[in-house]
C-alpha cells in the first residue's frame, strides 16, 4: 500500500503571446456570434462598411449548422423587417444594419414592429465621430 501521494508534475510552457488585436467591430461581430447570431440584413456602405468587412457576403442559403455571420445585401427599408421574418421562419435572432440618417429611420421601421411584436432583433447603426461635424462627412452626424 502506498503511503506516497502522488503529484503530477505540470509543465510550463512560455507564456502565451498576446492575442491580435482586434478592432471594437470585430468584437461586437463576434460577440453576438456567440450570442447565436448569425444573420444580417442591409448596406454596406457609409461607416457600415467597418462593420460589414467582418461578414460573409450570403450568396445562398448557408447550412442550419453553419455559425459564420453573413450578410444579405439590401435596402434599409426592407432590411428593418427581416429579423422579424427570420424569427417567424427560424426561431433565431438575426439583426440589421444601417447608415446613419435617413437610413436609421427606415431601418427603425421594422425595429419598431419587433418591439410591438416582442420579437428578439439586434439593430447595428453606425454613427459617425462628432469630430466630423461640419467637415462634410460621408453620412449625416
Amino acid at each position: 500500500m502506498a503511503t506516497a501521494i502522488e503529484r503530477k508534475t505540470q509543465t510550463t510552457s512560455p507564456p502565451a503571446a498576446f492575442p491580435e488585436a482586434q478592432s471594437g467591430n470585430a468584437v461586437l461581430i463576434d460577440t453576438l456570434r456567440r450570442w447565436g447570431i448569425h444573420f444580417y440584413a442591409g448596406v454596406n456602405g457609409g461607416g457600415v462598411v467597418h462593420v460589414a468587412k467582418h461578414l460573409e457576403p450570403m450568396y445562398e442559403l448557408p447550412p442550419a449548422t453553419d455559425t459564420t455571420p453573413r450578410m444579405l445585401t439590401m435596402g434599409e427599408y426592407v432590411a428593418g423587417f427581416v429579423p422579424l421574418g427570420y424569427w417567424y421562419a427560424t426561431g433565431k435572432i438575426a439583426g440589421c444594419v444601417t447608415t446613419t440618417g435617413a437610413a436609421t429611420k427606415l431601418g427603425g421601421s421594422g425595429m419598431t414592429d419587433a418591439k410591438l411584436h416582442n420579437i428578439p432583433a439586434v439593430y447595428l447603426i453606425a454613427l459617425n465621430s462628432t469630430l466630423s461635424i461640419g467637415n462634410a462627412p460621408l453620412q449625416d452626424v
